[in-house]
């Protein structure tokens, strides 16, 4: 048996620990594996990307390319386990092309595998979705058309259809509606709508509607007839009179100061008078109103009632819409929908007296009271609750019978709420009310 030397085993010992380092340093130093199995999944202005994890990686390089230009690095994920990265702010409607490369430090060195294949990602807009149109022709040379409001559209197109039976957008309007004029009645139009989405002025549109198409409808009565109280009052405040002439401008006038004259149109600082036939503008410091001018003898037909509603595009909460005109002194019952009111009752009402005021405007029917108390002996009956007061039957003594003092209906003399006969108000109270109806008092 050999013995070796104390200097050849030493010699030898050196050898295999080399052996073994160098082993080692060339595995520590051997680059990561190619990423493989990259995915891209897009979202509007936004991609989501995912690989197969690399053994060994540290972690990995995201290399990008827009359409039209090199890769460039632009993202490091910083562990080897994470294998997803979302990228964020990208133009919608834009080409993206990936790769993506594992790497993995060697002290101070970092070595870098083979790049993945390509993945291509297409971000785009949400389709905002099809809209629902409808075509209203309810007015002289104009059509209304509306649709559904849709919660990713940011905006809506309008299309009209020409000569040659090519649509060509009219128009843009963040609305649900639109109102078409300076058509010609009894023509036909057609339209057609589409919802769009813009994220960062970058679009994308919905699909059209189905076309909607009408004729105008010629106006059978003149809506300038439909107006609110008018007002008896004096001129005051000229000193020996003021000369005004005549909007027409056939007549000049001097009106002294207690000239009676009626008031056609309230202005702030101009109002409208009509005296003797004829119209003139005065400053409405010169006028003192003392009473209001109404007519209950002449309610508006139910052709102008419902030409105005639905001229107006009034809208109801409910399947109906009250509307109380102040001048002719009736509540007037529309049931149906936007554009389409059809008037099913008409009432003589009682609004406020002069020195008294009802509320002006749109309100809603709200809270009920079969019974309303006003001081020691009256009551209302059926009361329906409005902005400022309330729809309710004429008053009544508790003890019963009709309490004479206040006037009769067709005329104002309320206290500020809407005073109707008995049976009225219970249909009102029972019937109205709970859908939220509308009510408009002009």
């Amino acid at each position: 048996m050999r013995i070796l030397g104390k200097h050849t085993g030493k010699r030898l010992l050196f050898t295999v620990l080399m052996t073994l380092f160098m082993a080692s340093a060339a595995f520590a130093a051997a680059k990561p594996a190619k990423v493989s199995g990259l995915k891209a999944k897009t979202a509007e202005s936004s991609i989501v990307l995912s690989w197969k994890k690399v053994s060994g990686a540290s972690g990995y390089y995201i290399y990008r390319k827009k359409e039209g230009q090199d890769y460039k690095k632009f993202a490091t994920v910083k562990t080897g386990s994470t294998v997803t990265y979302k990228v964020k702010k990208v133009v919608n409607n834009q080409k993206y092309t990936f790769r993506v490369c594992a790497y993995k430090k060697s002290g101070s060195s970092v070595l870098i595998g083979d790049p993945s294949g390509e993945v291509i990602a297409y971000p785009k807009i949400k389709n905002p979705g099809k809209v629902k149109a409808k075509l209203y022709a309810n007015g002289d040379s104009k059509v209304v058309i509306t649709w559904n409001s849709l919660k990713k559209a940011t905006s809506y197109e309008i299309f009209q259809k020409d000569e040659t039976g090519k649509y060509v957008k009219i128009g843009t309007t963040t609305k649900n509606k639109v109102t078409v004029k300076k058509l010609k009645s009894g023509q036909t139009y057609s339209f057609k709508v589409r919802a769009v989405r813009t994220v960062k002025k970058v679009s994308g549109y919905g699909a059209f509607s189905t076309e909607v198409s009408g004729q105008p409808a010629a106006m059978k009565v003149n809506l300038a007839d439909v107006h609110g109280y008018y007002y008896r009052a004096k001129v005051t405040g000229v000193g020996s009179g003021i000369k005004l002439t005549s909007t027409d401008k056939a007549k000049t006038r001097t009106f002294k100061a207690g000239t009676k004259v009626v008031v056609t149109n309230w202005g702030s600082s101009k109002s409208t008078i009509l005296y003797k036939n004829k119209y003139y503008k005065i400053k409405t410091k010169y006028l003192s109103r003392y009473n209001y001018v109404w007519d209950s003898s002449k309610p508006y037909s139910k052709e102008t009632a419902e030409a105005y509603v639905n001229y107006k595009g009034y809208t109801s909460g409910g399947k109906y819409f009250l509307w109380i005109s102040t001048y002719t002194q009736h509540m007037y019952v529309f049931q149906g929908s936007q554009y389409n009111w059809k008037l099913i009752y008409s009432w003589k009402c009682s609004t406020a007296k002069w020195g008294e005021h009802t509320y002006y405007g749109f309100s809603k029917l709200g809270a009920k009271q079969r019974v309303w108390e006003f001081g020691q002996w009256q009551v209302g009956y059926y009361a329906s609750h409005i902005n400022g007061g309330a729809i309710h039957s004429e008053l009544y003594y508790k003890t019963g019978g009709v309490y004479e003092g206040v006037g009769k209906l067709g005329n104002p003399s309320s206290h500020g709420c809407v005073r109707i006969a008995l049976a009225n108000a219970k249909w009102v109270y029972d019937v109205a009310v709970p859908t939220g109806s509308e009510v408009l008092v002009y």
